[in-house]
């Protein structure tokens, strides 16, 4: 048992060793005791609440304290991508395991966060418990999992690894806040290839109000569907007034797609896009540009 245990500690330690040039903590207004995952050399991606292109973030590294700039920030998961001062000391994180696979419950893990002033902070866990397809931030994933143990401050945003030092997950907040949700490996490194590709992801708005309506006969025959949004209020000066949009509109669908039962999809602030409505008995495309949320 002792034999056992010693090798045990020894892979710990050389898994703490392997990630320490990887993590970096990062704090600021909307990115409060953050861990970051150091994705490209000069690059991490963490989490935050609110974030703004080019605003200025401290950045805590192995080699001592140093400055980044968010680079893209998704607001609907809270991905945001941090981008450090040329010279800060600072590697990719390890190679990945191209298991594509949830732990099953039982699997030994580690979670890392990297604590300011202490350093690498370590919590030996085991998969508690592995669930099935749900959403980030409105983004459809399909498995996420938990480990056994409480939550510790600035481990949000931190790494799973197994014994191995392979990124098994990112420990993210789901809708309740619950710091404890892991998504897996595989999402998370497709969400940030995303956001680093193509920039913020700012959830938009349209300014107006809706309500679910069942159609009248004559209605539904122009509609082609017996149910949609009706506009019970635009607000002035919004970009849904700005482009037309009436109250009493009916919104039949956006971008050609029909409408699902939970209302109008996620937008974009500054994405187009072609709102399908019925006025009176005539169907058009009205063009809407969506403004950030405030």
């Amino acid at each position: 048992m002792k034999e056992f245990a010693k090798e045990l500690e020894a892979s710990l330690r050389r898994v703490v060793e392997a990630w320490r040039g990887s993590l970096v903590h990062i704090g600021g207004p909307g990115i409060p005791y953050r861990t970051g995952i150091v994705v490209r050399e000069g690059l991490a991606a963490s989490l935050a609440r609110s974030a703004r292109d080019g605003e200025e973030v401290p950045v805590v590294t192995a080699a001592g304290p140093a400055t980044g700039r968010v680079e893209a920030w998704d607001g609907e998961s809270g991905l945001v991508l941090i981008r450090m001062e040329a010279g800060v000391s600072t590697r990719p994180y390890p190679a990945v395991p191209e298991t594509g696979e949830t732990p099953p419950p039982g699997t030994p893990v580690l979670r890392l966060a990297y604590a300011s002033g202490q350093g690498i902070e370590a919590s030996f866990s085991i998969v508690r418990f592995a669930g099935g397809a749900t959403e980030w931030g409105r983004r459809p994933v399909p498995a996420h999992f938990q480990v056994d143990g409480p939550s510790y401050p600035g481990f949000l945003g931190a790494p799973v690894v197994d014994l191995e030092g392979g990124l098994r997950g990112v420990v993210v907040s789901n809708e309740d806040g619950n710091e404890g949700w892991i998504l897996p490996a595989d999402p998370w490194r497709t969400a940030v290839e995303e956001l680093a590709r193509e920039g913020s992801r700012r959830p938009g708005r349209l300014g107006i109000f809706l309500a679910p309506v069942r159609l009248s006969r004559d209605q539904a025959r122009d509609a082609g569907r017996d149910s949609a949004l009706m506009v019970r209020g635009v607000v002035p000066g919004g970009p849904a007034e700005e482009a037309g949009l009436q109250p009493g509109d009916l919104i039949l669908g956006v971008d050609g797609a029909d409408l699902g039962d939970g209302g109008l999809p996620p937008l974009r602030a500054g994405t187009p896009v072609a709102l399908d409505i019925l006025r009176g008995s005539e169907r058009r495309a009205l063009p809407v540009v969506p403004a950030p949320r405030p």
